[in-house]
């Protein structure tokens, strides 16, 4: 019987949940957590760490399934517990801040920032290994560049969603909740909390080009504001719902 490589996941949130169920049909995976995860981990073909520097030590992977601000800890016990040739592999969204941190690393490292569907972006080069296993799987990688040109379009929608979430009263969601207009807006509110809090605090404290955005989606704001109180009206709807003599 041949061996499966040994994958150490660290964290188990909802991307190392992910990580483990997408895995653990071709790796064999351990998970490091602080919380009772074992019946978690079962469901997902892993099992739960009894000693995390063991679990490191034996690790032909790491997956760091961690917020930005916890990586420095894990680099750290990385360089000292692994084999020097462990593969290391993170999720963090916001890239060029997680590279900082990640450049301390004295192992082989890529980005995998997504994980499950069939467009995947990989930052750096990723290992032949995991990449014939992702292909398998029926995944494309493709090449990023941390914090590529353009501007940080999803951040918008996050941003929207914090304000709403953080401003409308009870009241004023009940009411939301009789339209259409207004049930989208409440589940735009739900999908922020379908994520680790850490994506959205990363992408909107670490991202070099949120605030500019913030302060661009601001000022559209403001503007139509102005043109709706002198009168002025831009937005077509579709055609078949114009008013027509």
């Amino acid at each position: 019987m041949i061996q499966k490589p040994r994958m150490c996941i660290v964290g188990f949130g909802r991307m190392g949940k992910c990580c483990a169920r997408y895995f653990s049909s071709g790796f064999d995976i351990e998970v490091i957590s602080q919380r009772n995860i074992q019946a978690e981990a079962q469901e997902r073909g892993a099992g739960q760490s009894k000693d995390p520097r063991r679990s490191l030590a034996q690790a032909d992977y790491v997956f760091l399934a961690v917020p930005i601000e916890a990586l420095d800890s894990w680099i750290a016990r990385i360089n000292e517990f692994t084999s020097p040739d462990c593969i290391v592999m993170d999720c963090c969204t916001v890239r060029q801040a997680a590279n900082e941190k990640l450049s301390r690393l004295q192992r082989p490292h890529f980005g995998l920032p997504e994980i499950g569907t069939t467009e995947l972006p990989v930052d750096g080069e990723p290992d032949p290994l995991v990449r014939e296993f992702m292909e398998a799987q029926g995944c494309r990688l493709y090449r990023i560049e941390p914090e590529e040109s353009g501007k940080p379009v999803s951040g918008i929608a996050h941003f929207i969603g914090m304000a709403l979430d953080l401003n409308l009263t009870a009241d004023e969601r009940k009411e939301l909740t009789g339209g259409k207009a207004g049930q989208f807006l409440l589940g735009l509110i739900e999908h922020l909390k379908t994520n680790s809090p850490s994506t959205y605090k990363e992408t909107q404290l670490l991202d070099p080009r949120m605030s500019a955005r913030r302060k661009e989606v601001i000022a559209w704001l403001d503007n139509l504001d102005e043109e709706l109180d002198g009168g002025k009206f831009r937005f077509q709807p579709h055609p078949s719902d114009q008013w027509r003599e």
